[in-house]
């Protein structure tokens, strides 16, 4: 699907995206709304998210104004980073399941090697047994 580095690339860089536009929209509102540094930061989760509770409103047009553009930017943004992240952890689970995959099937075989040791080696020990017995045997029979 996608190669590694490529897709850890997207992820950090998705990642840097969405801190810097928490950290300028939080700042913005913190400036002209005068909401304090965790309700600004609370108000650009929720605005990102596209949640949108409505407990928190902007007072000011120049705001308004500065949202419209944040949404347009910043949506997108969080959309891309989700779908990074998605495409991430699927890849990463991909992989872990393929290596817990290719151990058992490893396992499986080293398991049915000492299966067929251990066969061969009864059946060994099985005819050295008949082996014995029948050459015991005739000399008893002679005696009798």
């Amino acid at each position: 699907m996608f190669e590694k580095e490529s897709l850890e690339r997207r992820v950090f860089f998705g990642l840097g995206v969405i801190s810097s536009l928490l950290f300028i929209g939080s700042l913005f509102i913190h400036i002209v709304e005068k909401f304090s540094w965790v309700d600004s930061i609370y108000f650009c989760v929720v605005t990102l998210s596209t949640i949108g509770y409505g407990d928190l409103l902007p007072k000011h047009e120049i705001t308004k104004v500065f949202l419209i553009f944040y949404i347009l930017i910043g949506v997108p943004a969080a959309l891309y980073v989700f779908t990074s992240l998605g495409s991430y952890f699927t890849e990463k689970h991909k992989l872990l399941l393929e290596k817990t995959v290719g151990n058992v099937k490893t396992n499986r075989e080293h398991i049915n090697r000492a299966r067929k040791r251990i066969y061969s080696a009864r059946e060994g020990f099985r005819n050295e047994l008949v082996g014995h017995k029948k050459k015991k045997n005739p000399k008893n029979e002679e005696e009798d």
